[in-house]
């Protein structure tokens, strides 16, 4: 896959700011299932942790921007 354009980060950094509901600098499973639900979705915790799953690649349930961004690449 091709790196990411300065614009597809700056969007990616967007939609992280309104995940990271505290913003402490990372998106648990109870901020990304909020936002969520926020968004109109009835999520649960496991269907939460199932998506970011994909982009925890420190494995200790947290993502970062920069777990994000390089999931993205």
């Amino acid at each position: 896959m091709a790196p990411l354009t300065e614009e597809q980060k700056a969007s990616i950094r967007e939609r992280f700011a309104e995940e990271d509901l505290n913003h402490d600098g990372y998106i648990t499973v109870a901020d990304f299932k909020e936002f969520l639900n926020r968004k109109g979705g009835k999520f649960t915790e496991e269907d939460a942790a199932g998506f970011l799953e994909e982009c925890d690649f420190a494995h200790d349930g947290k993502v970062t921007l920069e777990e994000v961004l390089k999931a993205s690449e």
